[in-house]
């Protein structure tokens, strides 16, 4: 187990030593042993996987929402031309060259 690693995932989450054992059933010594780059057993190994297998699936979203009553053009989920915020250059300038007015 690569403690480097292992210690980037716990921060990743904000976790400790103490809840990556409570949700893998580990004890906090054998954890602390691993994030020392001690050998540890592939029975443990597998269940440090189970307890960080859980990946995040909204990180880097792009949920807005539009007044579509003056204008349309908009990026939208089947049609993501560009990055939507008003601070993602040069996205927004791409969206308003898309934009017309609705009648």
């Amino acid at each position: 187990m690569d403690p480097n690693r292992l210690d980037r995932e716990l921060a990743r989450r904000g976790w400790n030593a103490t809840d990556l054992a409570k949700a893998s059933g580990i004890s906090v010594a054998t954890i602390s042993a691993a994030r020392r780059g001690r050998p540890v057993s592939n029975a443990t190994l597998c269940k440090v996987a189970e307890a960080l297998r859980a990946a995040p699936i909204v990180e880097g979203v792009d949920w807005y929402q539009y007044d579509t009553t003056s204008f349309g053009g908009w990026p939208t989920p089947s049609n993501p031309y560009a990055q939507p915020p008003v601070w993602a250059t040069p996205d927004n300038g791409v969206v308003l060259t898309q934009l017309y007015p609705v009648s």
